[in-house]
């Protein structure tokens, strides 16, 4: 029998905002499993949303940041491989099926038309793909399927509110809640900024 939707749901996770300054949080949620093993699913495609209320989860929206406006990405981070796609020394991608590795560019270029490369599995070797090298760099133990980067300009327009809550959702693309993320949100005043 199919496993049915499940949406995974993680409560009282807590964070903390300081004024004036970036909040960036990586989030490795892995909800779905495949013959009982859990895995990190590609989120492209999903919609996102976080917001931050004050003082209680029925409070007044102080933060409302989604994927539609930049703040939120989804998908892999760093992102999958793409076909005709100029890349920069430096840029790192995954394969569009995640092998354990990430790969950095070595020498910039454009990836081939249409076929990934057949990705090496030994840390410092080397792939050619079109114009491009790409290069085993590390495992993928910190790729993301949900990333949050709030930028100091929002964060310092903020006023303190104490303990207030949080919430941040994401939906696939069948329009089910993916992963549902809560807590208590708490804003550190900053007068250095």
């Amino acid at each position: 029998m199919p496993e049915l939707f499940r949406p995974a749901f993680i409560h009282d996770y807590d964070i903390e905002l300081t004024q004036g300054q970036d909040w960036v949080q990586g989030f490795r949620c892995l909800p779905r499993t495949d013959q009982g093993v859990l895995y990190l699913e590609d989120t492209t495609g999903y919609t996102a949303r976080m917001v931050v209320r004050t003082p209680d989860p029925s409070g007044a929206a102080v933060l409302d940041v989604s994927d539609s406006g930049g703040e939120i990405a989804v998908g892999f981070t760093p992102g999958i491989w793409l076909p005709n796609t100029a890349y920069g020394v430096g840029q790192k991608v995954v394969p569009t099926t995640l092998n354990g590795f990430v790969y950095e560019v070595t020498v910039a270029g454009t990836s081939h038309a249409s076929t990934e490369p057949t990705w090496p599995t030994t840390l410092g070797d080397t792939v050619s793909n079109g114009t491009v090298t790409f290069r085993a760099e590390t495992d993928d133990a910190n790729v993301c399927n949900l990333y949050i980067s709030i930028g100091r300009t929002t964060t310092g327009t903020l006023t303190p509110w104490g303990r207030g809550s949080y919430s941040i959702e994401v939906v696939d693309t069948f329009g089910h809640t993916w992963v549902y993320i809560d807590g208590a949100a708490y804003l550190r005043p900053e007068n250095t900024y």
